[in-house]
Parts: C-alpha cells; sequence; structure tokens
C-alpha cells in the first residue's frame, strides 16, 4: 500500500488533478523494468473528459509495451509547476503523481477514439490530417486509468484503500 501523504494539507480536490491533466501536455510514466530497475519515460497524454481513462501514443512494438505486457502496474507524474524559490532553498511544486494498471489498447474502435483525443489535444488546427491518422493501422495507444473499481490497491496514490472509494486521483498544491 501507500504511505499517507505527509502534507494532507497540500492535496489538491479531484477536479483539478483532472484539470491539470487536461492541460499539460506531457508526463513520466513509470514501469517496472527488466531486472528489477525502474523505467520512466516522458509521454505525451490526453484524459478522456467522459471515462477519465488517461491514453498516451506509443507504437504497435518497443520496450514501454514490453513491459507493459509483463508487468502492467504503473505510476504516472504530471507536474503542472515549479517555482524555485531561492531564499527559502526549495521548490514550490504543482504536481499529481497517478497510480493503477496499463492496457494495451486492441480494440480497433477504441484504438480510434483515443488518437482521435489526442489529435484533438495536441493538432486541432489538422481535424483532417488526424482523423486520417487515427483510421491508420500504423499506431497503437496504451491507456492507464486510476478507478478504484479496476484496481483498489492502486487507485490513489497516499491514501489508503478506504479513501480511494471517494478520491480518483490526488495532485499536490
Amino acid at each position: 500500500m501507500f504511505p499517507a501523504m505527509r502534507r494532507s494539507d497540500k492535496a489538491l480536490p479531484e477536479r483539478e488533478v483532472f484539470d491539470m491533466l487536461q492541460h499539460c501536455t506531457s508526463g513520466v510514466l513509470a514501469l517496472c523494468g527488466k531486472d528489477g530497475y525502474p523505467y520512466a519515460v516522458p509521454v505525451s497524454h490526453v484524459c478522456d473528459p467522459k471515462s477519465k481513462k488517461l491514453y498516451f501514443h506509443c507504437f504497435r512494438e518497443g520496450y514501454k509495451l514490453d513491459l507493459i505486457r509483463q508487468n502492467d502496474r504503473v505510476s504516472f507524474c504530471v507536474v503542472e509547476r515549479d517555482d524555485v524559490v531561492p531564499e527559502e532553498f526549495a521548490t514550490h511544486f504543482r504536481s499529481t503523481v497517478l497510480f493503477g494498471r496499463a492496457r494495451i489498447v486492441t480494440n480497433d474502435a477504441l484504438r480510434r477514439h483515443a488518437l482521435r483525443l489526442l489529435n484533438a489535444k495536441f493538432s486541432p488546427q489538422y481535424p483532417e490530417q488526424g482523423k486520417r491518422k487515427s483510421s491508420s493501422r500504423g499506431s497503437a495507444c496504451a491507456w492507464w486509468r486510476s478507478r478504484p473499481s479496476t484496481s483498489p490497491e492502486r487507485a490513489c496514490p497516499n491514501e489508503p484503500p478506504a479513501a480511494c472509494e471517494q478520491t480518483l486521483w490526488q495532485g499536490k498544491k
């Protein structure tokens, strides 16, 4: 399980975390790597406003997908702000860390849906080209979600399982 958040006064409401995921353009996906070494990689992501699933783009083959196939437990970190305060010898972060299980999207309709969401977020000025890209078979998506019903032990960071029933994601002010 996860330890309690030391500074619970810094916890963000779910809506603010969701907004952060919506407007930030990248995050770091952490996976269980080979030989016990963690593997963290920056990815572009999109959060589906209806399902609250987090999608990221990847090729059909590669180390990231190999690791997901071996162990689907992942975490994802987004840093919205990191203000260095020299006189305090500190950095004030606004961030979130999510925990969940990754799934490789194999359903074509869902894959196209995820790619359309990614296209709308990152290339809204090119809707027709994005539609053609999302119809092609040359790319795949994997999604990550933090839903208590899917994996209660990984539903939210820094909270015991009972609290996860109310809290989908947690961030830091």
